[in-house]
């Protein structure tokens, strides 16, 4: 058992939680409780690592992960922040080659892990789930293309506007409102490592926005003024 973890048990309802098994009957989502081992992991511990040759899948029944990997430079890279009713791992489950990334728990979870004999299974046996994957995939697929997007057509501060409005979309409930806190605020250094650029550059970018009254840091978090100011400065930036 690896360090930071508890094994304990599942229910039906847990599995209900995670978005590709939600079309399942009770009986399959017993079942595939019964199939799973449940681990609490606490914030900051190692799931997987980068290149392990493990090929578990892990259902998210609570809490967050942050998948990420480090350059030879040291600096950290985040892929993605997946939450509750997400899924990780797949891919190694499928073509069984290493693990693309590491993944820690951003806070303490729940975690549903299930062999990749049995995710292949269900898989072959429920055209619902197989759908479901298939989604899970063209999500990937499709925050690819937006991140290579982003890339090619923005400076760094264009990222960081990008990532701030990811935020922000993340955090409202009403797409009407258009000032809003973001909860709990990124620091630099995760911006910085979300978007591919160093921690002095976030905090001169942050700054330029509050000094303009577009978004600002204050004690409940990462508040923005105006969320269509900061679209057209977004704009402005790819046209730049």
């Amino acid at each position: 058992m690896a360090q930071g973890q508890e094994v304990v048990g599942l229910t039906a309802k847990d599995m209900a939680a995670i978005t590709a098994l939600a079309d399942l009957d009770e009986e399959h989502l017993e079942t595939i409780a019964k199939r799973c081992r449940g681990l609490k992991v606490r914030a900051g511990s190692e799931v997987v690592g980068y290149e392990d040759t493990t090929t578990d899948v892990y259902f998210i029944v609570s809490g967050s992960v942050r998948a990420s990997a480090f350059a030879a430079t040291g600096r950290h890279i985040t892929f993605q922040i997946l939450r509750a009713g997400a899924m990780f791992g797949e891919l190694s489950a499928i073509d069984g080659l290493p693990r693309s990334s590491n993944v820690f728990a951003e806070e303490d979870c729940l975690l549903a892990r299930l062999s990749a004999q049995s995710f292949c299974a269900l898989m072959r046996a429920n055209p619902d789930f197989s759908f479901a994957i298939t989604l899970r995939v063209v999500e990937m697929a499709r925050w690819l293309r937006t991140r290579v997007f982003e890339y090619h057509a923005y400076d760094v501060k264009g990222r960081v506007y990008s990532e701030v409005l990811r935020l922000a979309d993340d955090a409202r409930t009403d797409p009407a409102v258009d000032a809003l806190v973001i909860q709990p605020a990124p620091t630099d250094a995760d911006l910085a490592s979300r978007v591919g650029t160093t921690r002095e550059n976030v905090n001169r970018i942050i700054n330029g926005l509050k000094a303009n009254q577009v978004a600002e840091r204050t004690p409940d978090g990462l508040r923005v003024h105006s969320v269509n100011v900061l679209k057209q400065w977004l704009a402005a930036s790819e046209a730049g």
